[in-house]
């Protein structure tokens, strides 16, 4: 049935489905004020007002605690293959060489992404440095099956799906190293690195249908997976089969701007009644593909290898409805059932833990995709509206959602981070969203570890290199040299400690004010740094830019944690 998974969560006629739900898509999506002229400034190097802003006195720190985290609560960070690896012959490098990506082709060396591949020493001793113990990372289904799997045993023998034995053993060393250090491994299966295989315009022996749209893909996955946790499984403590698999689906076909996608403006399709039904068609048998393959791989992964915790990562953003009085209801209702819990809802009893990936909150406005022009909120280089308490929001809202139906089930911050090149954002918002995530521990959630997202500045999806997410500054001209920003001297001091102080908060808010005070009395590092940030979103909401905006500093408090008591 081409809307099963739009039918099973939706209990109004499929016909009337079909156009609500294509009314609510041509609602979707948020973003940013405060808009510039596109300039390259000289000004712009962050690293000025790093080597003048005073890092975080941990030694001298004796406030008071706001948030003292549970002794079995365990911090973490992350990467994922199409971020990180040099050599790695994916859908996305494909995409990106066919134009498709963003800030990429004019940063220097894009292909080697950060050679976390051939060099991952240098990401895990920054990861070991900070203390947390959590590590992860993906195992890339490109890399290990580069060329179409055979599909048919001969005799009882069947070919196994992993080609690249040397990736294998690559991977094999990068666990034990990240084991050596100190840290449990958590593993991606999926995170949106698509065989070339996989999509019939990259390849000339491939599958007939794009992905997840074929259904023999999922017993090639199913055999991927398993035969990768037989190889590996000793090494491995926590597997993410599939990481934000709605937004996978969504961004490949419904809107068409992840691979293969044409790179049109999404506006074009929306009055196009045809391109949206078949985009919703297709979003939907993916979803039930992807859904029947995360249970068949949980049970199969379950049965040989019961000690591992086996999970999914699922992106929760705060929704705030904008629409008009007559569809809010009915907006709010679809992706409630379609977005939020869909997919959770159909996979709740094949969850150890359920991740949740949290970033800001996101806007839905019928038929405008462009950035609002509210310019009392604050938002991230990549356009996302901050809000703390949003996080808060979404864990218990899941925590009363399920807590009956999987008593047991966990809940881990799988990816939480934000877009800010200057940093100063950056230390806040890390505090804000931990003391959302104490206060939901202290209101009954089972959250077991926070990972954030990432370890060093690296390439973000079709935006390219632009989004700077990481704690560590990365120069790429020069062999790629790490510079760990203040956020990282602060993340450690929290996470070697467990806890949150008020000096912490203190120090983190007043960021923005000492870089803007040091400009303001300086005149030499007034020349070196314009008072400004960087942007990365265009106004109509959707794609990025090669060269950044220059914009306003803006600092303002209404997006904290407000529930303290």
């Amino acid at each position: 049935m081409p809307y099963h998974y739009l039918s099973r969560v939706m209990i109004i006629p499929s016909d009337l489905m079909c156009l609500f739900i294509t009314l609510f898509w041509c609602s979707f999506v948020s973003w940013t004020p405060l808009l510039a002229k596109n300039t390259n400034s000289s000004k712009d190097d962050p690293r000025e007002i790093w080597s003048r802003l005073p890092l975080f006195d941990d030694l001298h720190d004796h406030s008071n605690v706001l948030a003292d985290f549970p002794d079995d609560f365990q911090f973490g960070l992350a990467n994922a293959p199409s971020h990180v690896e040099d050599s790695l012959e994916d859908s996305w490098l494909e995409f990106a060489k066919r134009g498709g990506v963003k800030a990429f082709d004019n940063i220097y060396q894009p292909e080697k992404r950060l050679n976390f591949f051939s060099d991952p020493l240098i990401e895990i001793k920054l990861a070991k440095e900070t203390g947390v113990k959590i590590f992860r990372l993906g195992i890339s289904w490109a890399r290990l099956v580069p060329d179409l799997p055979a599909q048919f045993c001969v005799l009882l023998f069947c070919p196994r799906q992993i080609q690249d034995l040397k990736a294998l053993e690559r991977y094999r060393q990068i666990l034990t190293l990240i084991k050596k250090h100190d840290m449990q491994v958590m593993v991606t299966l999926f995170h949106h690195d698509m065989p070339k295989w996989a999509i019939p315009t990259y390849a000339d022996h491939t599958l007939s249908k794009l992905g997840w749209l074929n259904p023999s893909l999922k017993s090639y996955f199913h055999d991927f997976a398993l035969e990768v946790v037989d190889e590996l499984g000793d090494q491995i403590d926590y597997i993410v089969i599939f990481n934000e698999p709605v937004v996978f689906s969504l961004l490949t076909h419904l809107i068409d701007y992840w691979p293969p996608g044409d790179i049109k403006d999404p506006k074009n399709s929306v009055f196009n009644f045809d391109v949206m039904f078949r985009g919703l068609r297709d979003f939907s048998e993916v979803m039930e593909n992807i859904i029947a393959t995360h249970i068949q791989v949980y049970k199969s992964i379950k049965e040989k290898h019961p000690r591992i915790k086996i999970g999914a990562s699922h992106l929760s953003p705060l929704i705030t409805n904008r629409s008009g009085p007559l569809l809010k209801f009915l907006v709010q209702h679809l992706h409630k059932n379609l977005i939020v819990y869909g997919f959770p809802d159909a996979t709740i009893q094949y969850l150890d833990f359920l991740g949740l990936n949290y970033y800001g909150e996101e806007e839905l406005r019928l038929f405008d995709y462009s950035l609002p022009k509210n310019r009392s909120s604050l938002y991230s280089d990549s356009g996302r509206k901050l809000n703390a308490d949003g996080l808060y929001q979404i864990l218990m809202d899941f925590h009363t959602r399920y807590k009956k139906r999987n008593p047991s089930l966990e809940y881990i911050i799988t990816e939480n981070g934000i877009a800010d090149d200057t940093d100063l954002v950056r230390m806040p918002y890390l505090i804000e969203h931990l003391l959302a995530v104490h206060h939901a521990i202290r209101d009954g959630v089972n959250i077991k570890g926070y990972i954030f997202w990432t370890i060093s500045d690296n390439w973000e999806w079709a935006d390219g290199y632009c989004p700077k997410f990481g704690l560590v500054h990365v120069d790429r001209a020069n062999n790629f040299a790490r510079y760990p920003k203040p956020s990282f001297h602060l993340f450690k001091s929290l996470v070697n400690r467990g806890h949150i102080t008020e000096s912490m908060r203190e120090y983190a808010h007043n960021a923005v004010d000492v870089a803007l005070h040091l400009r303001d009395n300086d005149q030499k590092f007034a020349q070196r740094w314009d008072g400004k940030r960087s942007f990365c979103r265009k106004e109509n909401g959707i794609h990025g830019h090669d060269q950044p905006l220059r914009i306003p500093l803006q600092t303002n408090n209404n997006w904290y944690f407000q529930n303290t008591k």
